[in-house]
């Protein structure tokens, strides 16, 4: 660019300057460093940075992106020898109200310095930190606070007991935003700081920073206390500061208590020595029943941190000496179950989130015998939803060898009420699941059939959407715990009966609940159906061959089926209508729910191990058995439904299923799997034939061989056809016969925002509780 290119584009930058639109000023802002480019160092020395000085007063967004920008000035104006010009309008920069402008060009000032030489920072750059601090106005003095830490190390003996004494005047001036932004910025220049200069100049301001009349500067006391206990002396500690520290746990301001419950395992770990961890130990204990909620709250808060901090005092001792857990058991226990019952609900709730955090620190035993009751009393006697959600949504920090069923008296009196006294608190019927599955690892299928059944049934009849939404989601591992046999037996049944429901709202269940088997929410893993069946094959296992044939079958028996006349032309659809077939997002309803049982339970549900193959539980086969004996009829029934949104439904799920098959048969053409089928006998093919023939008889039960009640019989896939392009749908039955279906209107770049469109129906439509009788 030549010289008169590089004018003009500077005079074009200062008239944008006056721009009075705020993004073409940034725009121009933003322009400043390819400009400094151009015009080289001198221009830039001369020109540009004195123009930018002179205009200071502009909106803070454009002050605030300068300081950015100047940062990497110092290439631009000719190395650090030309550093003092950028230090002039970051001091100005120093000085502007704005807080967020300051700190900024604090950090900028900052980074320019770190690389400085010596003797460049004691000439340049420390006049400039003594006048600031040496200013009358606050802005001032609170940025020279930050950077005292980068050129302490630099500076002379001499000039290291000015800038203490400076710091020290600081720290009490008259203004309480300087006191708090010198308190903040005390954390790293004690790091820097000799120990006998700590204990000569900072020591005694630790007393009056605890004693300042502004909350916000008096808890910053705590931080430095405990940055001057990492640095000094057990004796120094126990001389100089812990005194100190003791008495704030009886201070008369709140707030301070509340700091210092915050911060007690920090302040366990900086000293963890014997001789105070009594004292510390009582001062937890003052602090956990403390007649201030807030400080009740914060104490407990910090139950699992503490007690993990003492516990790892008492291991760096001699064996004999680690009596943690009667320590535990003896001095903090009493006070946790005085808490369960505390008048303050918010105290209770922050308990019932942090006591299964102690399962980390405590052994299986001691958390068995004197906290899994605790927990087990709150959940069955506090009537707080909220409290009720947090003890169940952290049921799965629960070792899987930890039976929960035991401790209580009655589980479904429990499970019962909790569904009942919930009836404004949908979010803890949801958690319910949470606990569903945690019971689900630890016992076995009988079990859940005669206590937890009915009531995950009642889930996926929740008054809810987002409840019924959820609750298919934990199906999948219900098969793979328990097996597909029993879950078609015992669970399916309950999806089947909601096709008929009068609401069309809840005939959304079985479609969600053959969504979920298909493309399960709770697994992140990859999507490899036949995974771990080549391990198995090569290592000559006979059983996971004789599967794979009858996979080949099912496959091949399902894809005549999609290949029928109605089946094609109910696929063909989604060629017709403005739908993209995304998968809606289930982690919208269920919120953390579905996080929490992703963490706890990192089931590979495709996953086939040689366990699996033994007790002939393989997810994927029994997915396509289910899939063709009990699922297909109910889709093609619920797209005779009268309701054009369940048609969709219907015809997605369709497509789902066609896409399963297809990606099966593509990883059935893998070559491991044509040998293994070849190495099969014409009578073994012939038996696993016949057994594949009675697996997969249809069943012609009640809930799949009849059309839904109102659906239009005479209407064929090209009046639907008509319909999904937005034709008035003619009214035949009596049930149907005053009602125009409306056109399917669907974004197909916002499939979750049409899926979401149900849920504000859901609110008009959904007013009593579906009943449902197992």
């Amino acid at each position: 660019m030549d010289e008169k290119s590089v004018i003009r584009e500077f005079d074009v930058l200062k008239e944008g300057f006056k721009e009075e639109n705020l993004e073409l000023q940034l725009q121009f802002v933003r322009r400043l460093v390819p400009l400094a480019k151009h015009l080289g160092p001198e221009l830039t020395r001369t020109e540009l940075l004195p123009f930018l000085r002179d205009h200071m007063d502009y909106h803070d967004e454009i002050l605030l992106n300068v300081s950015d920008q100047l940062e990497q000035f110092i290439p631009l104006v000719g190395g650090y020898e030309h550093a003092q010009c950028l230090l002039d309008i970051l001091v100005k920069l120093c000085d502007v109200d704005e807080t967020v402008v300051r700190e900024k060009a604090v950090a900028s000032m900052n980074q320019i310095v770190r690389n400085m030489d010596t003797e460049m920072i004691q000439k340049v750059f420390l006049p400039v930190v003594e006048a600031m601090s040496n200013e009358e106005w606050f802005t001032g003095k609170c940025s020279a606070t930050g950077l005292f830490a980068v050129v302490y190390p630099h500076a002379s003996e001499e000039k290291k007991a000015d800038l203490r004494n400076i710091y020290k005047i600081l720290i009490q001036d008259d203004s309480p935003i300087v006191r708090r932004a010198a308190a903040i910025n005390l954390l790293d220049l004690i790091e820097l700081m000799d120990p006998q200069h700590l204990k000569d100049q900072i020591v005694p301001v630790l007393d009056i920073l605890a004693k300042d009349s502004i909350d916000a500067v008096r808890v910053l006391a705590v931080e430095v206390a405990l940055a001057l206990c990492r640095k000094l002396t057990e004796n120094d500690i126990e001389e100089l500061v812990f005194k100190s520290i003791e008495s704030w746990s009886e201070d008369l301001y709140w707030t301070l208590r509340q700091k210092l419950a915050i911060n007690i395992a920090d302040l366990q770990v900086a000293i963890p020595f014997g001789k105070t961890r009594g004292k510390i130990l009582a001062m937890y204990q003052k602090l956990l029943r403390d007649f201030e909620a807030n400080v009740r709250k914060q104490a407990v808060k910090s139950l699992g941190d503490y007690c993990q901090s003492l516990k790892n005092t008492y291991q760096s001792q001699p064996k004999q000496e680690d009596n943690f857990e009667p320590v535990f058991v003896q001095s903090i226990l009493p006070h946790i179950k005085a808490l369960s019952s505390d008048h303050n609900d918010e105290v209770r709730a922050v308990l019932s989130s942090t006591l299964i955090s102690l399962i980390s620190v405590l052994s299986e035993d001691c958390f068995k015998q004197h906290v899994l009751p605790l927990i087990v009393e709150m959940l069955e006697t506090d009537t707080s939803p909220q409290i009720q959600a947090n003890i169940l949504k952290n049921l799965n920090f629960l070792p899987a060898t930890m039976d929960l069923t035991r401790p209580f008296h009655s589980l479904k009196g429990v499970l019962r009420s909790l569904i009942a006294n919930s009836s404004t608190h949908w979010r803890t019927r949801r958690c319910l699941l949470v606990g569903f599955m945690h019971i689900a690892k630890v016992t076995d299928k009988e079990y859940f059939e005669e206590n937890l059944k009915v009531y995950y049934a009642a889930l996926l009849g929740d008054k809810v959407f987002a409840i019924r939404r959820t609750a298919p989601a934990i199906l999948p591992l219900l098969v793979k715990y328990f097996g597909i046999n029993w879950t078609t037996e015992h669970i399916i049944p309950y999806f089947n009966m909601f096709r008929k429901d009068v609401n069309y709202l809840y005939r959304y269940v079985p479609l969600f609940g053959i969504k979920e088997l298909i493309s399960p929410s709770v697994d992140t893993h990859d999507k490899q159906y036949l995974k771990g069946f080549q391990s198995l094959v090569q290592t000559g296992n006979k059983n996971a061959a004789r599967i794979l044939a009858k996979i080949n079958l099912m496959v091949d028996k399902l894809q005549s089926k999609l290949e029928e006349p109605a089946c094609k032309d109910i696929v063909s659809l989604k060629e017709s209508i403005i739908f993209d077939f995304k998968d809606d997002n289930v982690g919208l309803y269920a919120e953390d729910t579905l996080d929490i049982i992703q963490e706890y339970h990192n089931c590979d549900i495709f996953n086939v191990t040689e366990k699996d193959v033994e007790e002939d539980n393989v997810y994927i086969k029994g997915l396509l058995q289910i899939i063709y004996t009990r699922f297909f009829n109910l889709v093609l029934n619920l797209f005779e439904d009268p309701i054009v949104n369940i048609q969709i439904r219907s015809i997605f799920i369709l497509t789902k299923i066609r896409e399963l098959v297809d990606t099966l048969r593509k990883e059935l053409e893998q070559d491991f799997v044509k040998t293994c089928l070849k190495a099969l006998s014409e009578e073994e093919m012939e038996a696993i034939s016949k057994e594949v023939e009675e697996e997969m008889q249809i069943k012609k039960d009640e809930s799949t061989s009849e059309h839904f009640v109102g659906s239009d019989d005479s209407l064929n896939v090209q009046s639907r056809r008509e319909s999904a392009k937005g034709a008035e749908r003619q009214s035949v039955n009596n049930e149907a016969s005053q009602t125009k279906i409306p056109d399917i209107v669907v974004d197909s770049d916002h499939c979750t925002e049409k899926l979401g469109k149900l849920t504000i129906e859901d609110k008009k439509e959904d007013t009593e509780e579906t009943e449902l009788k197992e």
